[in-house]
């Protein structure tokens, strides 16, 4: 619903169904099929809904305040029992009405499937394009359905391993055009980007610390070996974690930022294994099936759960 009389400015219905039917979790009904247009869960006929099958109702409305302001609303019903399971308010401006609904989106997605919803984040991915001599890298970084995409930074070098920071204000990553393999932060606001690694041999992988202290890096130092080491950025401190005469890449820390994954090929190809970040650790085999395991991650809902 909108309560003004010029056009609504933006789709809040169509913004949180693109985003939850994207998903692959929800399907949503047809608007020909919606048998009713209420704004409040007040007046949802729960019974009605239910003869189509409809597991849940979303009902809102988009309230004009003054100098430009904006209030949503919006609620979700459980159609088997009747009851409002949701509710809340968000202010926003003009321009941020489509963010708003993707938070919109996100809550209803938690409140129903117990995972944090992803639909307010942001992507960052690397484009390559041009002849094999004549590469353009582009670092790209754009809303989670693809919207408002941006290059952040070019190189005709290439760039690699782009990693977000838990505030999600800055990117790490690896890049070419010193003429050396270094890992960059770039701060998105102001384009700033400061070299933090530039060790001989390799820098790659970056993986931020929970707290965003640190980087988890994968090096290779005096000896040739790649080893995963933690870098702290602000005092450029530098520790190493695994010592082994395979390879050690890719980690990955856990969600209490007291251990990380890794690759490592020790046991005689690419496995995952666990260390945690202490004097003294040792790392233990997660993985056995298969031949080829690789490139560890936690999985969003193991991070919702630690942070409940």
């Amino acid at each position: 619903g909108w309560e003004g009389p010029e056009p609504a400015p933006w789709d809040i219905a169509a913004t949180v169904q693109a985003d939850l039917e994207r998903s692959g979790r929800f399907r949503a009904l047809p608007p020909g099929d919606l048998i009713e247009l209420p704004h409040e869960s007040a007046r949802v006929d729960a019974a009605a809904w239910r003869l189509l099958k409809v597991d849940y109702v979303v009902v809102g409305r988009l309230v004009r305040l003054e100098g430009g302001r904006y209030e949503l609303h919006y609620e979700l019903v459980q159609a088997v029992t009747g009851q409002r399971i949701l509710g809340l308010a968000l202010p926003a401006d003009g321009a941020a009405l489509k963010l708003a609904s993707h938070r919109v989106a996100d809550a209803i997605y938690e409140r129903i499937l117990g995972i944090r919803g992803a639909f307010a984040t942001r992507l960052a991915w690397v484009a390559v394009d041009g002849r094999a001599t004549a590469r353009n890298y582009r670092l790209v970084v754009a809303d989670a359905d693809g919207a408002n995409e941006r290059v952040v930074f070019r190189s005709p070098e290439p760039v690699m391993s782009p990693a977000w920071s838990p505030d999600g204000r800055s990117l790490a990553y690896v890049s070419f055009h010193g003429g050396t393999p270094a890992i960059y932060v770039q701060t998105l606001r102001t384009g700033e980007q400061v070299r933090v690694s530039a060790r001989s041999g390799i820098n790659s992988a970056p993986a931020w610390s929970p707290d965003g202290s640190k980087l988890a890096l994968a090096l290779s130092r005096r000896d040739g070996n790649v080893d995963v080491w933690l870098l702290t950025l602000a005092s450029q401190e530098l520790r190493r974690i695994t010592d082994d005469p395979a390879i050690d890449t890719e980690p990955a820390w856990t969600p209490d930022g007291g251990a990380l994954y890794f690759t490592s090929d020790r046991a005689g190809g690419p496995q995952v294994y666990r260390i945690g970040i202490g004097a003294g650790e040792q790392a233990r085999r997660i993985t056995f099936e298969g031949r080829y395991n690789a490139r560890p991650r936690v999985s969003p809902a193991t991070v919702w759960r630690a942070r409940r």
